[in-house]
């Protein structure tokens, strides 16, 4: 429902660009500022600036964004060596993950 795709913080440039030109490639149609309705099976209704449409479509993707979270780490809280890391732990990029997972495994 935002203005534009890939509103992320810390997202790295080169992913950035590469994932519109591919959308760009493959002729992706993008439809920011709207809000899905529904989802049938000869396509989707969106909401748009206050005007209802319906879009024909054999696929759908949905860019929702992030959310960090992990519950079966709170299940697991008492057991040892549970270490939450990555999106999990906070919203980042893949040198951030790669760099936790690394500092972790130098801690053991």
């Amino acid at each position: 429902m935002l203005d534009d795709i890939l509103k992320v913080k810390d997202l790295a440039a080169p992913n950035a660009t590469l994932l519109r030109d591919y959308l760009k490639y493959y002729q992706v149609d993008i439809h920011t500022s709207s809000k899905l309705c529904e989802v049938t099976p000869s396509g989707v209704r969106i909401e748009h600036a206050g005007d209802e449409s319906v879009i024909a479509a054999d696929t759908v993707i949905l860019a929702v964004g992030y959310i960090s979270g992990a519950p079966l780490a709170e299940q697991l809280k008492d057991c040892a060596n549970v270490h939450v890391i990555g999106d999990a732990e906070h919203v980042a990029n893949l040198m951030a993950v790669v760099s936790a997972a690394y500092n972790l495994a130098l801690a053991f």
